[in-house]
């Protein structure tokens, strides 16, 4: 009688063609017509080599048995694992990746995730750039790559297929993006923008960098008027819920968050242009507060609807196009453009590049200065002219 282990059927010595083997034998199932069971027998020359060839026989075996395809697996950990866990914006944006490219996708959706290797997820890979940016298929890549790391954890697989994917080098010409307009340009821009009922958020972009969700999300409590500084310790984003209406259509809200970094919390100086305009809006929101009463919602906004609401977010964006076409100006700016515009004044002008960063909410300073940072062509023109001068 063969000796026993933890986790194995009958084991022992035997010897084989004159060759002494350890060999293991265990059950696999039973045979659905006879009834009797299925044996598997596993030989190593010593135990240990038996014994690691059948935790490789198991993790096959419990790999193959898994029957869980991709696009279901992917779906569950979407909504019962991650939901709750990520912010709605970052929830909303995966989901759309599985729906958008996971599921419709024959041999994503509909594979075993037991089944998918790398080379296989390089072909589908290969087929999706056929009519695909490289970005879009690399985030849905990436987030295969996070689900299949979940599955990894649950023991479902044990190696991840997505490392090794290969991507074609971009060789196509990157147009720059218009992210600035002149100096002259924004003289013009803020006269045209004189009466317009977003001027303020306009400006707060223009002339303090701030993002459109951190000045959507600006309080009473947040402007100090003593020492004309701005307070910045939240944004606001329109996300969408999880929940569908009768008619299958997403259902979204306002949503308050914190900064992700300790530094997109700061203070940022308001500009004396903008003080008359925060102080009108301010006393107008109060007189709609009394005249509303309970109808109004009391969230102590600056830039808000009549009733106390927050504005829509595509607002600015058109004020501010509306009023790029009265000034004349000739742009495809939007309303993040006047982020980058506002750092590269500061720059332009010798402000410190720690205080623009400062100022910028950015946690290092070569986002300040390489990633926003846009060409001031007309100063670099006129440095230019200290080199055209040694020619003269």
């Amino acid at each position: 009688m063969g000796k026993r282990s933890n986790g194995e059927g009958s084991a022992g010595w035997i010897t084989k063609n004159g060759q002494k083997y350890w060999r293991i034998s265990i059950t696999t199932g039973f045979d659905p017509v006879t009834g009797r069971q299925k044996r598997k027998e596993i030989y190593g020359k010593t135990q240990t080599e038996a014994k690691a060839k059948l935790k490789e026989f198991k993790e096959k075996s419990a790999a193959n048995a898994d029957n869980s395809t991709l696009g279901a697996f992917m779906y569950n950990w979407l909504w019962e694992v991650k939901r709750k866990s990520l912010k709605q914006s970052t929830f909303e944006r995966w989901e759309g990746i599985y729906r958008l490219y996971i599921k419709p996708t024959k041999g994503l959706n509909n594979k075993k995730i037991a089944d998918i290797d790398t080379m296989h997820l390089q072909k589908i890979t290969n087929k999706l750039l056929e009519n695909h940016t490289v970005n879009q298929i690399k985030n849905m890549n990436r987030l295969i790559k996070t689900c299949l790391e979940y599955a990894i954890t649950i023991n479902k697989i044990k190696h991840n297929p997505v490392t090794g994917i290969v991507y074609p080098e971009n060789h196509d010409v990157v147009e720059d993006k218009e992210n600035y307009i002149s100096e002259d340009e924004q003289k013009l821009l803020i006269k045209a923008l004189d009466g317009d009922k977003l001027e303020g958020i306009i400006l707060l972009g223009l002339m303090c960098g701030l993002r459109l969700g951190e000045a959507m999300a600006l309080q009473t409590t947040d402007i100090n008027f003593k020492t004309n500084t701005i307070k910045i310790n939240k944004s606001v984003k329109y996300v969408w819920t999880g929940e569908l209406t009768k008619d299958n259509k997403k259902v979204y809200e306002n949503k308050v968050t914190i900064p992700k970094t300790k530094k997109s919390i700061r203070e940022v100086p308001l500009p004396s242009i903008v003080v008359p305009i925060i102080k009108k809006l301010m006393k107008e929101n109060l007189e709609n507060k009394l005249k509303l009463g309970e109808l109004y919602f009391d969230n102590k906004l600056i830039f808000c609807k009549e009733n106390g609401d927050y504005i829509d977010n595509k607002k600015p964006n058109r004020h501010l196009k509306a009023a790029l076409k009265r000034a004349g100006i000739e742009t495809n700016i939007h309303y993040h453009s006047l982020r980058h515009i506002f750092i590269t004044n500061c720059l332009s002008h010798d402000i410190n590049p720690r205080t623009v960063m400062d100022w910028a909410g950015h946690e290092d300073i070569k986002m300040t200065m390489l990633v926003y940072a846009e060409i001031n062509k007309e100063k670099n023109k006129k440095e230019y002219e200290k080199i055209n001068a040694l020619f003269q």
